[in-house]
This record gives C-alpha cells, structure tokens and sequence, in this order.
C-alpha cells in the first residue's frame, strides 16, 4: 500500500512583544475535535382516549331515570275544600367548593356546587407597566409543575389556581423581552422546573429554600419594578443554571429587590448546599442583597473544588459574609469561574483578622476571574481576588482592607491588567501577587490608571517571582504608584516600569503564535487609538505567494488581533502583514506593514530558556525540530516542494537524534495501527495525514468500476468516476495519540453497496512513516517528541 506521508500539529502560544515571551493557552485552543454521537430519539408514548358516544336516545333515558324529588304534602280541610300545601327542604344538604384564582397580585374565590364547572375569571386588577394578565388556568404540582386546568370540568373539591403573566423587561443590551412567567409568592412550589418565573410585589419566605430543577435549560427569575422576594437561598446544582433579571433599563437604578439572609448549615446563599456542585449562575439586572452562612458563600459553590461558571452583567450585587470563616478555599462569590462584566458589585468580608477569606474567586487552581466592567468594590477580606488566571480589562475595581485585614490584593499565577479605567489597591502587606513562578503584566491605554496603597515597606508586586512584570501605565515623580525592592537578585525578579507615549494613529503593537485546531498562526496585535476605524481586512504575504486575508479580529481594549496561518514546512518564512487606515482629520490613506515569523518566536524562548519552565522549553524545541525535519522530508521526498524556494529552519537550533532517542520513539510508535474492516475485491483505499495550516486526516477511496456514491462521517469529495476522498479536519495536537471516532463509509459501485469502516489514531501513520528511510526516521522521531511535549505541558 503506498501511503503520502504528510503531517500537521498544533498547540497554543501567547509572547508579548517588547518583553520575554509567556506561553499560554488560549481558551478556544483546549477544543478537540467535535465527536458525533448518535443517539436514538425517545419517543413520548401518546395516549389516546377512548370517547364514548351516546345517543340522545339514550341520554333522554337516563334523565327520565333520575329519581324524583321526595317531598310531603299536608292536606288542610277547609270549608271551602282542600288545600294542598308543598312541605318545605330546607333539610336537604347542598355540597359547595372553594375554587381560587391566584393572579399574582392578590386572589379572586367563587363557590361553586359539587359536579358544576366554574365561570372562567378575568382579572380586573391595575397591573403594573409592562405585566399583563396571561390566560389559561393551571394547577400548580407538588413537583414545581403545572397542568392546565379546564375550566368546563365538574368542580369534585376545593381547587387553587395560578395563571402565567406578561412580563416585559430589559435585556442587558437594552432591547426588550416579554415572556410568559409563572409568578413566585406563598402559593408557589419550592422547585422551579419552569422556564420563566417573576416576583411581583412583597413576597416575604424567610424560611423557604427554592430549588432549581430544570435540566432542559436555565431557570429565569424576573425581579419586578418595585418588588422584593425575601428567602432563605436558591440552591442551583450539577447541570442545572439560573438567570435573574431586572425590569429596569440597564442603564437604571434597579428596585426588585432579592434579599437572601437567612441561610442555614453549609449552603451558599445562591448556589451549591453542602459540598455538591453548583450550577452556572448568571445575574443580569435587579438589587440583590445577599448573606451566605458562617461557612458557605454568598454566591457560588462551597468546596475546595469549585464548581459553576458566575456572570455579573447588570445590576446591583451586595454580597457579604455571615461570621468569620478561617479557610483559605472560602470565597464570598466563587466558582469555576467569576466573570463581571457591569453592574455594581460590593463584597465585604469579615472583620476577623484571622479569617483567610477572599472575595473574588477562590484557592482552587482551577478558578479565573475576569473583571471587563462595572464598578466593582471589595472590603474586608485577607484577599481581594484570587484565581489561577485574573484578567482586569475594564471597569472600576478597588480593593481595600478596610473592616479587616488585607494580607493581599490580587493573587493568581497568570495576572493581566488592561487598565481602561482605574484599579486601587489599599493592602496590608502585599498589593499584586504571583504564584509558581507565574506572570504579571500591567498596562493602561493612557485613560487607565492604577494605584497602590499599603505603605514604601512592604511590596506592590511580592516575591516569589521568577517572571516579568512590566508596568505601562502613565505616572510621574509625584504619582509614585511602586512600592518596595524589587531588584533583589536571589528572588530572580526582573521588573521593567516605564512611562507609555500616548499611541496617536495605528500601529502593530505586538506579536503572539497560536497553533490551535490543526492550524499555526502568527498573531499580529493592532493598536487603534480612538477616532480611528478598525480596520476590516489585513493583507497577509507569505515566501511571496498571493496575499491572504484575515478579518474578525479578536478584541481586548483598543487592542486587536489577527491570526496569518502558515503550514509547519513555512515556520521560517517571514509573514508580512498591511493595512491601510484613513486619517479622520486630513482624509488621507495611510499604509502600515510589519512583519513576523515562528521562527522569531522560537528564538526568543531558546535563547532565553532559564527564564522559562522546562515543559515549555521543551515543546518549543520540539516545535523547533518538527519544523527542521518536516523540510527535510519534503526536500527529498516532495518534487513540488523542490520546485520553489524555501527559507530554512536553521540546524544550529534543532536535536540531533542518536539511536537510543529513535529506539524510544520506535518503541512508543509500535502500539499504534490501522484496523480497516469490509473492503471488498476491486476497491482500494490509502490514507494520509494532511502537511498543510491545518492537521487533517484523509481516505482516498478508488475501485475498479465506477463509483456512484461515497457517503461517511467526513468531508466527501469526488476526485473522478472511481475515486473519492473523505476527509476529517482540524485535528488537535493532543488527540493525534488517540483513535478518531471509527470512520464508516458506504462505498457504491455497479457491483453493489459496501459498508467500510477505518479505526486507526494519527500517530499511525507515522508508525508506518518511521524506518522508510533516513529523513523519514528523523521525521517520525520529531512528530512524536512534539506530541510527548504537548502532553507534558498540557498536564501542567
């Protein structure tokens, strides 16, 4: 079988230009490759009622079989004659039902006799703007849900009813909404299991937890103007989520009010119970006032492992702690994640100077913090925010020790802060710090501006710190914003502080590489000052060839950033990328280039490798190899390739492998094959691994009669009467040691329809790639110590 041996990877990279480059993952590159499950669909069995029919005959008997009423009659003599005088039944016994109708604003009863139907109700009542009546009647369930009532049939006991309202509120991006709600009051199922629910007026639940259980999606609470839900928590839990909304504009005070304090045992005021997991909370308007436990926090999940992603992206947020707590995992709102994006949030945290409490966040690794607006107030805690990764790009944000003792404002391992507005940190002992040798980086656009309190004796920026810390917001001599010694040489801290000149027209501002999804990107960063247009369109010329064209940057700020992919045999190779803006004061058309290479990347991580952890340095050199050994291969093997010219990767910079190297990677290589199933006499198939901007897997499908059809669980292309080929793209770098879903194509030829089917991982291909000669062997060893890397760092 004669197989292309083409191959492609990827993995993700971030380097600021203009300081040592820091290799992070981006968010969108821990995506693999989509899998398609199938799953039969289980249907709701119907039931059908039989209707019995009868005749008017028969009805006309029935009547006349009910039996007569039973009365006496008294005769009185008169001299005139008799009298008869019907006896009285005021005896008889009348059966009746309560039926109410509850509107959310108030109830409406009637009376009605046993076996009779009740007359529909209409509220008359004076909604509220923007709350309307929403017929039919329903009954609500002991579960949270509700069966529609008829109001036809015979009343046989006392029945409650509850109706859906019209609610029109606000979205967060000021456009309207109006959906039909279930209201929230005394009547009402501590389960929510329906989409949408409103509070309407004074509902006082002290004692009463409400429960999220809808797993179809979120559950949606409505805050109404003027209202206020008083309760106990609202507990969200595994897959489940909630919404809470405003009825306000946006841009508004809010007056629905949720006030939760009277929380019991270890329960977060809105979130997990216990140590179970929490659902995704997200917050998009109304005034909320709430109090955790002594041991739980106000919003989120309480557990050294957090769970649920919290947003904030309106309204006005008070949340505090109920007591001391003393744990360092305790957060007053914490999850997986913590995300603000406007709003007014106020934590205030205990008083007790030996409480470890933070604010925002959480200890748990695996937690980020993401502030991009709003004005955000934090008081009282030993932390301010705490996260694996905090991001700062937006928004007013102070942080201050005031009520207790704030050993630290902001700590977490990857620290980013994009100053467009203003950051304060009052602390006690340390303003910003890292963790394992993480990194820190602080900038403003000009209009930002940050500021540490604390006093000259103790450090904004605290040791251990093996990274770089860079300072690029305006301050002079008489705004100092640094505190402390920061050249101590046995704490490897390097610190670079520095006065920015205002940007005053576009400029390219930085560099990144990203290898994400089967592609290689070189990121170029784009600074736009304000009264400029972003631009559209970058011009993008690769070893001369046609420019390509990217648009949709990626914004941060008056940052934004667009991606040239190139394959792994053009790491060398410059990328030149251009724009044109026009000058919104003279009209005229400005051009701007710059240009930038892996390789660039590479040499900045190699030649500075002691500043770097030993995971990253080792994927970069095996980048490095990859890209050197992959020329090699086509140089011999691709005639095409020969053809045209090349910028080499240079050898000064790649391992060489001796044989114990290939023996190990051999070894690891022997485990994975090719099991193919069901091809019949007559047809032949090859595969290979596609060496282009993205890693793909291809099938080449060929027989020896026609082909009518190709289906399969790929791309399906017909390259001639007897040959196809199926594709599979976008394979990440950490699924190339695994099997793909099985491949299943049915092929259909003159001779019949064949069912095929293709188990293999990538790396089976380069098994079969190792051995086929020297280039090849050389070949194979790279691809494989550059999946090895990825996996290291990737556990990391």
């Amino acid at each position: 079988m004669n197989f292309r041996k083409i191959i492609a990877t990827l993995v993700s990279m971030v380097m600021l230009v203009g300081i040592m480059p820091t290799m992070v993952f981006a968010d969108d590159e821990t995506a693999e490759t989509s899998e398609t499950t199938i799953v039969s669909e289980q249907e709701t069995p119907t039931v059908i009622e039989e209707e019995t029919e009868q005749s008017e005959e028969t009805v006309a008997t029935e009547q006349t079989q009910e039996p007569a009423a039973q009365t006496q009659e008294t005769t009185v003599e008169t001299g005139t004659g008799d009298i008869t005088i019907p006896a009285s039944n005021a005896n008889e016994d009348v059966v009746t039902h309560t039926v109410t109708f509850d509107y959310g604003f108030g109830t409406h009863t009637e009376t009605v006799e046993d076996g009779k139907s009740v007359n529909f109700y209409f509220p008359t009542y004076d909604f509220p703007d923007g709350i309307s009546f929403a017929a039919p009647w329903y009954i609500s369930n002991a579960d949270g849900s509700h069966s529609y009532y008829n109001t036809d049939d015979p009343v046989t006991s006392d029945i409650y009813l509850v109706c859906k309202l019209n609610v029109i509120y606000y979205k967060v991006d000021g456009n309207t909404n109006s959906p039909q709600c279930w209201f929230l009051n005394s009547s009402s199922s501590d389960i929510l299991t329906e989409e949408w629910y409103v509070v309407c007026g004074e509902v006082n639940l002290a004692d009463t937890r409400f429960t999220v259980s809808r797993s179809a999606g979120p559950v949606n609470i409505i805050l109404a103007s003027g209202s206020e839900l008083v309760c106990s928590g609202i507990t969200v839990e595994g897959s489940n989520s909630l919404n809470i909304w405003g009825c306000e504009r946006p841009d508004a005070d809010p007056t629905g009010r949720l006030v939760i304090d009277n929380v019991s045992g270890v329960s977060a005021g809105i979130g997990s119970t216990g140590t179970n997991s929490s659902g995704a909370i997200t917050i998009n308007g109304g005034k909320l006032e709430i109090t955790g436990s002594a041991n739980a926090p106000a919003i989120g999940c309480d557990s050294a492992d957090p769970s649920g992603a919290i947003t904030i992206n309106n309204g006005t947020i008070t949340c505090n702690n109920n007591g001391s707590d003393e744990r360092a995992d305790h957060a007053i709102i914490g999850g997986t994640s913590v995300t603000i994006n406007g709003g007014k949030v106020t934590v205030n945290g205990s008083s007790d100077s030996n409480s470890q409490l933070v604010a925002l966040g959480g200890a748990y690794p695996s937690v980020s913090v993401s502030i991009t607006g709003g004005d955000v107030s934090v008081n009282g805690t030993a932390v301010g925010i705490r996260g694996n990764s905090v991001s700062i790009t937006g928004g007013k944000v102070a942080v201050s020790g005031e009520g207790g003792s704030m050993t630290a404002g902001i700590i977490g391992n990857s620290i980013t802060l994009n100053l467009n507005n203003t950051l304060s940190i009052d602390h006690s002992e340390t303003g910003i710090k890292s963790l394992d040798l993480g990194s820190i980086a602080i900038r403003g656009t000009g209009s930002g501006k940050i500021s540490f309190g604390g006093t000259p004796s103790n450090p904004t920026v605290a040791h251990p710190f093996a990274g770089t810390v860079f300072f690029q917001t305006p301050y002079t001599d008489d705004e100092q914003i640094l505190y402390g010694t920061y050249n101590n040489a046995e704490e490897s801290i390097r610190l670079l502080a520095y006065e920015i000149s205002p940007v005053t027209r576009p400029i390219f501002s930085g560099h990144s590489i990203v290898l994400n999804e089967g592609q290689i990107g070189v990121n170029f960063t784009v600074c736009i000052p304000s009264g400029y247009s972003i631009p559209n369109v970058i011009n993008y010329t690769v070893n001369e060839s046609e420019p390509q064209v990217t648009t949709n940057p990626k914004s941060d700020g008056i940052f934004f950033t667009y991606t040239c992919y190139v394959s792994s045999t053009q790491m060398a190779e410059m990328v030149r990328a251009s724009f044109d803006y026009t000058d919104p004061v003279s009209g005229e058309i400005n051009i701007v280039s710059n240009n930038y290479s892996v390789l660039q990347y590479v040499n900045e991580i190699l030649n500075n490798r002691d500043s770097y952890s030993e995971q990253v340095v080792s994927l970069v050199q095996a980048i490095a190899d990859y890209g050197y050994y992959a020329q090699a291969y086509m140089q011999e093997h691709n005639s095409a390739y020969r053809r045209t010219s090349h910028t080499a990767m240079p050898s000064s910079i790649i391992t060489a492998y001796n044989d114990d190297m290939k023996q190990a990677a051999a070894t690891d290589l022997s485990g994975y094959e090719v099991c193919v199933s069901g091809i019949p006499t007559g047809i032949r198939m090859t595969y290979s691994l596609v060496f282009d901007s993205s890693t793909s897997l291809r099938l080449y499908v060929r027989s020896n009669d026609a082909i009518s059809s190709v289906t399969g669980n790929g791309e399906v292309t017909k390259l001639s009467d007897s040959a196809y080929m199926i594709e599979i793209e976008g394979i990440a770098a950490q699924r190339l040691g695994s099997d793909l879903d099985t491949i299943s194509l049915t092929v259909v030829t003159e001779a019949g329809s064949n069912t095929i089917t293709v188990d293999l991982a990538p790396l089976a291909y380069v098994n079969a790639l190792y051995g086929t000669s020297a280039t090849g062997t050389d070949l194979a060893v790279a691809f494989y110590r550059y999946y090895e890397a990825v996996i290291a760092i990737r556990g990391n």
